[in-house]
């Protein structure tokens, strides 16, 4: 049985159902379920696999899609929509393995 877990991401503007279900829960705040999202990663492999599924929902929510230009990618991934919603989804999973992952790549962004 395929497990999941509701990631709530804030966002400002309503975005396309994505993965297995979004839903409206308030004015600027919708629920995307990611599959599998439960399950604590077995390796540092897994968690940035993890980690960029969580992106990508993020992404769909917030605005942006796989086929925008890559400047509408990278300043959705500056809005606070798109970091609000990837620290409350690593929040609420609470793994080590997927918070490390998610610091790896802070860090990594912020030497740009």
């Amino acid at each position: 049985m395929t497990s999941y877990i509701a990631l709530a991401l804030t966002c400002a503007a309503l975005a396309a159902p994505c993965f297995a279900q979004e839903e409206n829960t308030a004015p600027d705040r919708h629920v995307l379920v990611v599959r599998g999202a439960d399950r604590h990663p077995a390796t540092a492999t897994a968690a940035r696999q993890l980690l960029a599924r969580i992106d990508r929902a993020a992404m769909v929510v917030c605005g942006a899609s796989s086929v925008d230009l890559r400047e509408v990618r990278q300043d959705v991934r500056r809005s606070t929509c798109w970091r609000d919603s990837m620290v409350d989804a690593v929040g609420r999973i609470n793994d080590p393995r997927l918070s490390q992952a998610w610091q790896g790549r802070v860090v990594r962004t912020a030497s740009r």
